[in-house]
């Protein structure tokens, strides 16, 4: 029968085993780390100390290294659309503004508003900034397991430092003005590109502004053209709300009473196939002109009885 020391002795072995087989675990997750990351200063800091079990520091340095990774694809995405997105009460124009007027909740909000991350990767990055808070953030709580710097380390890595750079999101003012000239790249894959990944507030903002454009009174066949050939590849990217919204103005246009600008957005709507779309005082404003006509043309053409 064993005795205390024994048992004790025996219980400290299975753990070191235990423990050194979720540090082999947290070596081989690491793999998953982008290239360009394998020699940051934080990551680095992180593996420095798991070994001699200093798993607060692990954390803390492990978090740091993410949010420096959600900065710096912030800053690549758009810093103006993150300073649109995220209230701060400042203008963010650089990385130092993050770390001194940004916390980690906002940097999070902002990340995922802008589309730098994923609607269920915003939800597993605050889990994880709160297991930093608790055992890196405060000392006095428990130590954390190394199978809890594991989970959070792997959470880290396929939410974010595993993730390539989002693309750069487009200046909507700049695109617009674009549109108006003939360097205006009609490459549909370059415009799939563009418009395809931008989020939902940019997407209707810009669609909108597309519809506005090509019936202003002033607008040039340059720009018209460029907008008959860019709308309907943004228009099967929208969300139906957004649609809707849109294809509605055609009303507020019917009741100002400017025919030009109302055949210019009826063919708006043509250009992208939303018909199905149009309310029924619209298409009574179209149609009913139509059967009038045929009515017209048919009595002209029945034979005189007298």
């Amino acid at each position: 029968m064993q005795n205390t020391h024994e048992i004790v002795s025996t219980s400290n072995q299975v753990t070191n085993i235990k423990n050194n087989e979720v540090l082999s675990l947290i070596q081989k997750s690491l793999i998953n780390v982008r290239e360009d990351l394998q020699d940051n200063t934080y990551i680095e800091e992180a593996l420095r100390v798991l070994p001699v079990g200093g798993y607060r520091s692990a954390i803390g340095a492990f978090w740091n290294a993410v949010v420096d990774d959600l900065r710096n694809k912030i800053i690549f995405r758009s810093l103006t659309m993150f300073n649109k997105e995220v209230e701060l009460g400042r203008e963010i124009k650089s990385y130092d503004d993050f770390q001194n007027f940004v916390n980690d909740d906002q940097l999070i909000e902002g990340a995922y508003k802008i589309g730098v991350i994923g609607w269920e990767a915003s939800k597993i990055l605050k889990h994880a900034k709160e297991t930093r808070h608790i055992f890196s953030g405060h000392p006095k709580s428990t130590d954390p397991s190394v199978i809890k710097v594991f989970a959070m380390m792997d959470d880290c890595i396929k939410y974010v430092l595993n993730v390539d750079y989002p693309m750069q999101i487009i200046d909507i003012d700049e695109y617009i003005g674009n549109l108006a000239t003939e360097a205006y790249d009609r490459s549909s894959i370059g415009i799939e590109n563009a418009l395809g990944d931008l989020p939902e507030r940019y997407k209707n903002e810009l669609i909108n502004r597309l519809l506005s454009s090509y019936i202003h009174h002033n607008s040039s066949t340059i720009i018209r053209s460029n907008i008959e050939f860019c709308s309907p590849i943004l228009w099967r990217v929208l969300a139906k709300p957004i649609k809707v919204q849109t294809v509605r103005r055609i009303d507020q246009e019917i009741v100002k009473g400017n025919l030009a600008t109302i055949n210019l957005a009826f063919s708006f709507i043509e250009i992208v196939n939303a018909n199905e779309y149009l309310t029924l005082n619209a298409k009574k404003y179209k149609i009913e002109p139509l059967i009038h006509r045929t009515r017209d043309i048919r009595i002209a053409q029945a034979p005189n009885p007298y």
